[in-house]
């Protein structure tokens, strides 16, 4: 039996509840006292405010679900904020649980908390079974999805990179992220429980009423673009009008607050939209792209992510979002085409536009920063055999040249030569430099193509092991961009080089290159001049799976370039064993942590791990989410070098790597080195901690 507690507290007041007082509107009291009539069963209410909102309260007491038609008749209340008494349940047999339960037009989820609430929303969703909001086969794709990332309910918290994705597909899902309305067809033919309302589409649903298999079936769904107006009376009739002229009859107590819902999205939809018609198929295997086929028309939204980018589109189709390359699609009769460039269908050697070089493609970047060949020997230092190397591309453009460099695609496309594969050592810098620099650049490539398997190796011995001379030539690289700044973006352009249309008889030449390139971006800063075709570069490949079976790579290249270039690069060299583990596909590592309570934790990191993030991840297994609670703890370094200890309490910028790779013996101790809050204890390991270490 619930106990009433009497509280003086500033949150939000429920209404009274005492014996003898009435209300106008019906009370808990009442509500579970009709739920004990039926049958004792698990009961749910769900209170829906009268107004749009995102998140919906649901109480739970038993095992089923009770039909919300049921409750139709039920009447809230709102009360406003006081800083008066009020009267609460205190040990209650029933749960508030608050959801997410549908996108308001043009949402973004940038928050990091409410992603992360929206995250475990979904990974419990997808393993339990009374969640109905999913069919049994979009439960299976779901699942899959989340068993080849290794999500479980248990390591959430780790598993946050993954979130956006996720998230992102369950919002592709039926009428998961949808709010429902009890509803009577008008119409004989027509026999419907709900009508829902999503953020893409407006569905009609029927709910089957075995017990052994309950679920929701989709009768008929309309998008936002085919509904031509919503019609409702204040005496509950609601009329559905397409742009087919076909007519829907409902009859709901909420028809007003339904028709004021549907008319939000489609103004939103039709304020900030519009409509492409696809010029060729466009297939992709990321959850985030949307894929179609020729002829498809596709309605264009805004999206911050890509707002200035003339290259990507937002759009939906059949009830699908994602993004999609502009390139592909044309504007409909009657559309602007201000948010994408106009498409030029024109065939060059039987390849259409879309694959040919465009703005801020490394071709691009050839043509306007590669060294130029001089038509005498002697006007530059550069031999017979750069002019056998770069020659016989830039030669060859001579006569068709344009007066003013371009970036015209015909003519970007002839500079493929220059930013692909080659089978032999390069015998002048790609970019000008001096004689010095241009012969550290040319032992640099040789170095890049015998960690490839693509030039013998220079063993100092013939037992030494191939692990060795490997390392040598990472060592030999990284040192080069430590030493010489004006090499890096020289670098940088050979790796891009060997990797791009690899042909090397060394079936995993490609592969052993781009974890060259992920290694360099741990450590090198590429200059102002690259940085937008290097990273447009890594977008491309990392973006179009379908196409590159690197794409994993390229995006982790991409990720710790952006973090590169954000706090710096790695300072000191990584160790052998660090490359070894690299050269091998692992690019994590258990990293332990000495906690005050005399036991270890290990953190998974990578080799661009920042300290403020595996403070971050340890504070989250103790359950420390606010970021002022997670500023009260660090991570002090204890290094041991000549028998002599150094203590040094690490900044949150620095690179977890740097601190255990230099020489000495290192051990990383987490606790607290603030006490200015007052920390929420929740969990035992916190407790623990802050008890030993006091």
């Amino acid at each position: 039996m619930p106990i009433l507690r009497r509280t003086r507290t500033a949150a939000p007041p429920l209404p009274p509840r005492q014996e003898g007082m009435q209300r106008k509107t019906k009370t808990k009291g009442s509500l579970i006292q009709r739920k004990q009539e039926m049958l004792g069963q698990k009961k749910t209410v769900t209170v829906q405010p009268e107004v749009v909102a995102t998140t919906a309260l649901t109480v739970v007491t038993a095992a089923h679900v009770i039909r919300l038609k049921d409750y139709e008749n039920i009447q809230t209340r709102l009360y406003k904020r006081t800083q008066g008494d009020y009267y609460g349940y205190h040990r209650v047999p029933w749960t508030i649980q608050v959801r997410k339960e549908v996108f308001i037009p043009g949402e973004i989820v940038n928050n990091n908390l409410v992603q992360e609430l929206i995250f475990r929303q979904i990974v419990v969703d997808v393993h339990s079974n009374n969640c109905i909001r999913m069919t049994k086969a979009e439960k299976r794709m779901m699942r899959s999805l989340l068993q080849e990332r290794d999500i479980f309910e248990l390591n959430i918290s780790a598993k946050m990179n993954f979130a956006p994705d996720i998230i992102e597909k369950a919002r592709q899902l039926g009428f998961y992220f949808c709010r429902f309305f009890p509803v009577i067809s008008r119409s004989r033919n027509l026999h419907v429980d709900y009508i829902g309302v999503s953020h893409h589409s407006v569905v009609l649903v029927q709910r089957s009423t075995d017990p052994m298999q309950d679920q929701l079936r989709t009768i008929e769904s309309f998008e936002f673009s085919e509904l031509r107006n919503v019609k409702a009376t204040t005496h509950g009739n609601l009329r559905i009008i397409t742009k087919s002229d076909s007519i829907v009859p409902l009859y709901t107590r909420r028809a007003v607050q339904l028709k004021n819902m549907i008319d939000g999205y489609i103004t939103f939809q039709q304020e900030d939209s519009q409509f492409v018609r696809a010029i060729r198929d466009y297939s992709a295997n990321e959850s985030t792209l949307l894929s179609f086929q020729k002829g498809d028309v596709i309605k264009v939204t805004e999206h911050e992510v890509i707002k200035g980018n003339r290259d990507w589109l937002y759009g939906v189709l059949n009830g699908k979002t994602g993004f999609f390359p502009s390139q592909l699609v044309e504007p409909l009769a009657g559309q602007s085409s201000q948010i994408h460039p106009p498409v030029n269908k024109s065939h060059v050697e039987g390849k259409e536009k879309s694959d040919m070089p465009g703005r801020l493609s490394m071709e691009e970047f050839a043509m306007k920063h590669f060294r130029e060949i001089p038509d005498s020997v002697g006007e530059a230092t550069a031999t017979k055999e750069a002019k056998g190397f770069l020659g016989s591309v830039k030669q060859s453009l001579r006569k068709n040249k344009p007066k003013k460099r371009s970036i015209d695609s015909n003519f970007l496309l002839e500079y493929k030569g220059l930013v692909s594969y080659d089978h032999s050592p390069i015998h002048v810098s790609l970019m000008p430099l001096e004689p010095e620099e241009n012969n550290i650049a040319k032992d640099c490539f040789i170095a890049l193509m015998q960690i490839m398997g693509d030039h013998p190796y220079q063993k100092r011995s013939a037992d030494e092991a191939t692990s060795k001379a490997v390392y040598r030539c990472f060592q030999q690289i990284l040192k080069t961009v430590r030493d010489y700044e004006v090499l890096i973006d020289e670098i940088y352009c050979h790796v891009v080089k060997q990797t791009t249309h690899n042909v090397s008889v060394d079936s995993k030449s490609c592969v052993r290159g781009w974890r060259v390139l992920y290694v360099l971006s741990m450590f090198a800063k590429c200059s102002d001049k690259l940085k937008p075709y290097l990273c447009r570069h890594l977008e491309v490949c990392s973006s179009i799976e379908a196409e590159n079976k690197y794409s994993a790579m390229a995006n982790s290249a991409l990720l710790n370039l952006q973090k590169t270039l954000k706090y710096g690069g790695r300072e000191n060299l990584p160790s052998k064993e660090e490359i070894d583990k690299i050269m091998e596909g692992k690019l994590f590592k258990q990293q332990p942590f000495l906690i005050p309570e005399s036991t270890q934790r290990s953190v998974r990191v990578k080799g661009n791990t920042l300290v403020e993030e595996a403070i971050r991840s340890i504070c989250e297994e103790m359950n420390v989410v606010q970021e002022e609670d997670v500023n009260e703890f660090g991570i002090l370094s204890i290094t041991v070098r000549n028998k002599e200890t150094e203590r040094q309490l690490l900044r949150g910028e620095v690179y977890i790597m740097d601190a255990v790779s230099s020489k000495g013996s290192h051990t990383l101790v987490f606790h607290r080195v603030s006490w200015r809050r007052k920390l929420k204890i929740e969990r035992e390991m916190l407790l623990s901690m802050l008890f030993h270490q006091v």
